[in-house]
């Protein structure tokens, strides 16, 4: 949320970044949705997660989310409840070897001692409006990292004699709300949510500073690529495969969620008659025991199985898992790698594990660029 890079901790400390106008907004006029939205920078914006004002001391306790027994009761009061908050910056933060954390640590213990004086000591206009140099003080620290890996890609293609001859496009989703209204985040379809970048560089095709007014949409990337590097649209014959919608995928962040328990992972992804099942995925990842505990509590390799053993819940035809034993000691590892070969789908993985890799049925080694089997 906002976390820059190690290496750009600290970069826009003495930067004072222009307010927008309607920074204050008091949504004079308009509806009560305007009014009633939990997206406010004085108001909403969590201390923790989201301006990054816990100390160690305070990262370094354990915080628990009470339930109800209703699941669906349970997502909406925890995803209001300044506990989730803590819980998802602990997960992040105990990620971090000792001395990242160390410099964490230097790098915000003076934004929360500052917040710690005013405390009780300022107006709500004066706190909304250092709220806001802190939260763009992180999100154009983590910009900056965007900017630098976009600009090592095209570098790299330079260098390899690429560059034009690869089409770039740089886009995103809706518009994020930097303050205007005095809103953090992208739900309401004010204009500043209306602009979506979509810029595309590719010499052969399209020359530099051209600007268009057509009308574009997310769908027309892929037949647009597909266009270019001369595909023929089929005609005819059936079309063969797994649909995209039997397979399961495992992507290399895990992206668990700090509320939910180790087994509500599983039975959040399966059929309400199917539920019982979490207890096998769980055995092959080997979790048993740990079904009541929270992401906050695992270690690194056990929140990586945990994210195995969702995807494999997800029953596909085919599983595509990208570094699944990231984190994961090589003999357990070894064991659970064995309970994937008993599936009987296809499971294709890609690993930098040798060991892992001495498994498998088969192995198909990459080289590149231009991308080529070994």
């Amino acid at each position: 949320n906002w976390m820059p890079a190690q290496r750009h901790l600290g970069i826009n400390d003495d930067r004072v970044f222009p307010e927008p106008f309607n920074l204050l907004d008091y949504y004079s006029g308009r509806g009560s949705a305007a009014r009633e939205q939990a997206m406010e920078i004085g108001r909403d914006m969590w201390p923790e997660w989201d301006l990054k004002l816990m100390t160690p001391e305070q990262l370094a306790q354990s915080y628990e989310l009470e339930s109800s027994g209703d699941a669906n009761k349970d997502d909406v009061s925890r995803a209001n409840d300044w506990r989730s908050s803590v819980m998802q910056y602990q997960a992040a933060y105990n990620r971090m070897t000792p001395e990242e954390r160390a410099n964490w640590d230097r790098a915000y213990a003076p934004r929360i001692a500052e917040y710690e004086r005013m405390k009780g000591r300022v107006s709500q206009e004066e706190l909304t409006r250092w709220k806001y140099q802190q939260y763009m003080k992180d999100y154009c620290a983590v910009i900056k990292g965007v900017d630098e890996n976009v600009g090592r890609l095209l570098d790299y293609l330079e260098e390899i004699g690429e560059l034009d001859n690869t089409i770039i496009v740089y886009t995103s989703d809706q518009g994020f709300f930097l303050g205007e209204h005095g809103w953090f985040d992208k739900r309401f379809m004010y204009e500043e949510c209306q602009r979506t970048p979509l810029l595309v560089r590719y010499p052969k095709a399209v020359a530099a500073g051209v600007r268009t007014r057509a009308l574009a949409m997310n769908i027309d990337l892929a037949p647009t690529f597909a266009d270019m590097a001369g595909l023929e649209v089929p005609v005819s014959g059936p079309i063969t495969g797994v649909s995209p919608r039997e397979t399961a995928f495992l992507f290399q962040e895990n992206r668990l969620l700090p509320w939910r328990t180790v087994e509500q992972h599983l039975t959040d992804v399966l059929p309400r008659d199917r539920r019982g099942e979490a207890a096998r995925w769980l055995a092959l990842t080997e979790l048993t025991g740990e079904e009541k505990t929270y992401p906050a509590a695992l270690s690194g390799g056990m929140e990586r199985r945990l994210a195995l053993a969702r995807c494999l819940a997800l029953s596909g035809s085919l599983y595509l898992l990208d570094e699944p034993f990231a984190g994961v000691d090589p003999q357990r590892a070894a064991r659970i790698m064995e309970g994937l070969k008993g599936l009987p789908v296809p499971v294709l993985l890609t690993s930098h594990e040798t060991h892992i890799l001495s498994q498998a049925h088969r192995v198909v080694e990459l080289d590149g660029p231009p991308l080529r089997l070994l």
